[in-house]
């Protein structure tokens, strides 16, 4: 092999070239992630009633969302929140626990982008389908909190900055 290799330099060169192509082609097919997806089986839902929701209302429409969470049947354990340790009674949580792997068809991503599309019948609870973090920093890529003591001028500026990030979602 190392004589003809030696013999045939253009040869070895041209198919050192066609296998370094072919990879740089096949890596089309090849997922680019940093961290793979997993299939934990869990994921989160959140809800963000408008500023100055009763803790009455905001359980009253969490109510209808962990109705229409439990109706899937890939949904083992669904537990909520409503409120939270700030005092914020406009907001509640579910923690959504999937049956088994072996025992449902969907993998929990797909069942988050079916759950997304459910819950989309609730746009004044502005619900949000995330993945459970377990070490407590959130997944939402920044948080942002504005406080005051005019409630007409937060809900006029949230309105607003809202839109501005709509419109520069970079």
């Amino acid at each position: 092999i190392l004589g003809w290799t030696i013999a045939h330099p253009l040869t070895v060169v041209l198919v050192a070239f066609g296998v370094f192509a072919g990879s740089l082609y096949l890596t089309r097919f090849v997922p680019k992630t940093f961290l793979p997806t997993s299939d934990l089986g869990e994921c989160v839902v959140g809800l963000d009633l408008p500023p100055g929701s009763s803790l009455e209302a905001t359980a009253k429409v969490a109510t209808q969302v962990g109705e229409t969470i439990r109706g899937n049947p890939e949904v083992g354990v669904v537990v909520l929140t409503v409120g939270n340790a700030t005092g914020e009674a406009n907001v509640a949580e579910f923690i959504v626990n999937l049956v088994p792997r072996k025992d449902r068809e969907l993998t929990t991503t797909a069942f988050k982008d079916k759950l997304r599309a459910q819950l989309a019948a609730f746009p004044e609870a502005n619900p949000k389908v995330k993945d459970f973090d377990q070490f407590g920093g959130g997944q939402r890529p920044f948080n942002l909190s504005i406080s005051g003591n005019d409630f007409d001028e937060l809900q006029a500026y949230s309105v607003k900055l809202m839109a501005w990030l709509k419109t520069h979602p970079s």
